[in-house]
């Protein structure tokens, strides 16, 4: 007789929904922020690094645009230029080279000049140019053309574990143009 009213208050119990909204928003509000946090942080991402490729391709523009030959100062400045793009918190390296093409096949090209502001980035050798052969614009025996290299560590601006290993560290772009106004750019003070 005692588990006739027992069961009446378990079933009582179960039927009663009072309080399951509160229930229901403790248990999906943290996933639900943990969704928006993450997708801030890829949006973060990514759009960190379409501002680097934005800046190093106003800068290629600005470079293929002179008509005299470049010094230091003058690559200094896009690459400030460059940092005025980009977020804040992060530091843009460049580097700019100028090569031609010495003969008919891919790998047939060699470094006219190249030049990092600060030295932050290595100068392009023959062999790095090379490497990237297969990739570079066909131009025709003898053609001058400018590569923009630019580099970015990236940081979340959260500390989340899953965002390390999916998000990288570091985004880099590269622009490959010819001069616009003259046949090769040079840079003051190196033989072109």
């Amino acid at each position: 007789m005692a588990a006739a009213p027992l069961w009446h208050g378990l079933r009582r119990f179960w039927r009663d929904e009072s309080g399951s909204a509160i229930l229901e928003a403790m248990m999906f509000i943290p996933l639900l922020a943990a969704a928006w946090v993450g997708v801030f942080v890829f949006w973060d991402g990514f759009s960190s690094k379409a501002a680097l490729q934005r800046a190093t391709h106003a800068a290629a523009d600005m470079l293929a645009r002179e008509m005299v030959p470049v010094d230091t100062t003058t690559l200094a400045g896009l690459d400030a230029g460059m940092e005025l793009v980009v977020p804040g918190r992060f530091n843009v390296t460049s580097r700019f080279t100028a090569f031609r093409r010495t003969g008919p096949n891919d790998a047939d090209v060699a470094v006219v000049w190249s030049h990092s502001p600060g030295a932050l980035l290595p100068a392009m050798t023959d062999a790095q140019l090379q490497s990237r052969a297969a990739t570079l614009p066909a131009l025709t025996v003898g053609s001058h053309a400018l590569i923009v290299d630019t580099t970015m560590n990236y940081a979340a601006p959260m500390n989340i574990p899953l965002v390390t290993y999916t998000v990288p560290s570091s985004f880099s772009d590269w622009v490959v143009l010819r001069p616009y106004y003259v046949a090769k750019l040079c840079q003051a003070g190196v033989a072109c």
